[in-house]
């Protein structure tokens, strides 16, 4: 018998916070993009070098970009 040693990754549980507020919807991409908004100019500064570290984890990892995205086995 095989046993695996991963990580389960979820979503939000059921659009609650842990006290039953609501989460507010995501922003669409596409908006969050184009935005020149402080905010979403400082989130994309952020994102987008993490991001790219992100996927050049090795693949191999178990928390790498193509183990989360359930590329490889």
């Amino acid at each position: 018998m095989t046993t695996f040693d991963y990580y389960v990754i979820t979503g939000i549980d059921a659009g609650k916070k842990p006290d039953n507020a609501k989460i507010p919807s995501r922003m669409d991409v596409d908006v969050w993009y184009a935005s020149k908004e402080d905010i979403h100019v400082n989130q994309r500064a952020l994102f987008f070098p993490a991001f790219e570290k992100f996927q050049q984890a090795d693949p191999t990892s178990k928390l790498s970009y193509f183990q989360i995205a359930g590329k490889l086995s």
